[in-house]
């Protein structure tokens, strides 16, 4: 085996272990692992070697090291506005990130780095399926059960996940914390698939998949990913839409008091009030208080957490805890992407359905949310050669 190879190899599983065994909770019942930080450390140290045994280095494309920059300038700054030093773990996800990136592209290729990626997520989708049929008929029940990272009871059947049971449905989360985690994920491998794999055999295995998480979240961005790319006058498409509308018409039909129906079209009925219902609107309300007491630069992530209010998971957000100048520099990625693509429409769509999500599931700090988005950033600004070498 070549040295080329060797370190290829050696790259790939500091990379997935940096991902995947910082993320999943269950691992954590029976099997001595690490904390996420002592994980993250470990791997960054490991993941220098190989930049000291490689001559040139090839640095990523200029847009994304500008990005890199901007936003370590910013976090800095933020630290010393707020007196807060948890920006610096920000930092540390940046720069750890484009270690990663950069040694994957040197070592390897984005791309394959993202079919592998997408291969995890889709098994986790396809077991996740079958977990959701075999318990909504009675013939799979938890093996054990554990503490989620939030505290709260989360239930392992084998083939998957949950911390969200209900009877004898299920919404299933994979090895992430929720379901709604797997559903983000899923979004971000049927987006980089579409744009830059284009393996439609994984495509069907998301799509399909992840309908069993009941995120309202993912059905409104996947009717966007249908309604951009797949809405078009040939029977492949055709039938994507018929299986989606069967099954929507399935779960609608059993009508109101049914667990499934109220998991689902259900949260989108209105009160007697004429208001949507969902799980959002208190949290929503809470964090806009929160942004219009300092709108340009936000209260500070930890300064939000001492006062005990949780306010994530809506579109105020990051408002509130960094305000319009740090909502901006987070999202930076999407903008250069925007602004580097003009003349690309299916990188344009693609980043109006990253966004949508983003209205319900801001961007959270989290070193998985960084290599997504930055492994984007990288594919849709990269040219065939670059100029910078170290």
């Amino acid at each position: 085996m070549g040295k080329s190879k060797i370190w290829h190899r050696y790259v790939w599983c500091i990379v997935f272990m940096t991902m995947f065994l910082a993320v999943p909770y269950v691992f954590r019942q029976f099997l001595p692992v690490p904390s996420e930080k002592v994980i993250l450390v470990v791997a960054f140290g490991l993941l220098i070697i190989p930049f000291l045994m490689k001559k040139k280095i090839i640095l990523p494309p200029v847009e994304f090291n500008i990005c890199i920059i901007i936003q370590i300038l910013c976090w800095v700054i933020y630290a010393y506005i707020h007196n807060d030093y948890s920006y610096f773990t920000r930092i540390f996800y940046i720069v750890f990130t484009f270690f990663i990136i950069t040694a994957i592209s040197n070592f390897g290729k984005i791309e394959d780095f993202v079919k592998q990626n997408n291969i995890l997520i889709g098994v986790q989708a396809i077991l996740g399926l079958l977990a959701f049929l075999l318990v909504y008929v009675g013939l799979l029940s938890p093996i054990f059960t554990f503490e989620n990272v939030d505290g709260r009871t989360a239930y392992c059947f084998g083939m998957t996940c949950t911390n969200a049971l209900y009877g004898n449905i299920i919404r299933p989360a994979g090895f992430f914390d929720e379901p709604g985690a797997l559903a983000c994920w899923g979004i971000y491998a049927l987006i980089l698939n579409q744009l830059f794999i284009k393996d439609r055999k994984i495509e069907i295995v998301l799509i399909i998949g992840l309908l069993s998480t009941l995120s309202m979240a993912y059905y409104i961005q996947l009717v966007l990913y249908l309604l951009f790319f797949k809405i078009k006058f040939e029977k492949k498409s055709i039938i994507f839409v018929v299986v989606i509308v069967v099954i929507c018409s399935f779960v609608y039909v059993r009508g109101s008091g049914d667990s499934l129906y109220d998991l689902t079209f259900g949260r989108f009925e209105t009160d007697q009030y004429g208001k949507l219902e969902t799980n959002r609107d208190v949290l929503m309300e809470k964090a806009k208080l929160m942004y219009r007491k300092s709108p340009t630069w936000g209260n500070g992530a930890e300064n939000i957490e001492k006062m005990g209010e949780y306010i994530a998971d809506n579109p105020y957000e990051s408002l509130a805890t960094d305000g319009i100048v740090g909502t901006i520099v987070i999202y930076l990625p999407l903008i250069i992407l925007l602004l580097k693509n003009l003349n690309r429409k299916d990188i344009i769509l693609s980043i109006i359905i990253i966004a949508a999500g983003y209205l319900q599931r801001p961007f959270h700090i989290v070193i998985l949310h960084y290599i997504m988005l930055f492994s984007f950033l990288y594919l849709g600004t990269r040219k065939e050669k670059h100029n910078a070498l170290l």
